[in-house]
């Protein structure tokens, strides 16, 4: 009981630290309503974005991982919602962060549902600084709420064959 207790306000703190980032991945993850085609290649374009905001919080779990080994257990739950396959190969230098965040090449549309995209970004550490890179499955269905067609995105991220 006490790990959880800590666990919340551990993340509370976090949140309030980062409440502006929180408050832009609220907006970005409101679902949207597609009124006509163009409406609908912008809304796929938000999933990128909503990508890149879930690798941070993939991370900032990671890096909470590191900093706080006791609750360990309950983190790898945690971090076992953001992946679609084990991600052991993102066991980075204690203390890293990461930046320069970018989309790498054309998103690859999988079924008419999924999409397979990479994100690119740069790995800091005190002892060293290296590029990596890792993929991301974008699920995206349309529903029917209110009368009103509306998208349901679930972001999974999955360790790349052949990283650089």
């Amino acid at each position: 009981m006490k790990k959880t207790l800590y666990i919340l306000l551990l993340f509370s703190f976090m949140t309030c630290k980062n409440n502006e980032a929180m408050k832009m991945e609220s907006t970005d993850m409101e679902v949207m309503s597609v009124k006509d085609e163009n409406d609908f290649d912008r809304v796929m374009l938000s999933s990128e974005a909503i990508s890149i905001k879930k690798l941070e919080e993939y991370m900032n779990l990671i890096q909470l991982k590191q900093e706080h080994p006791e609750f360990e257990d309950d983190i790898i739950l945690q971090l076992r919602n953001f992946t679609l396959d084990s991600l052991a190969a993102l066991n980075y230098p204690k203390g890293f962060t990461i930046s320069d965040v970018k989309i790498k090449g054309k998103p690859r549309p999988l079924t008419n549902t999924q999409e397979l995209l990479s994100l690119k970004f740069t790995v800091i550490s005190p002892s060293k600084t290296f590029k990596d890179s890792i993929g991301v499955m974008i699920k995206s269905e349309p529903i029917e709420l209110d009368g009103k067609t509306q998208i349901s995105r679930e972001i999974l991220f999955l360790s790349l064959s052949g990283k650089p």
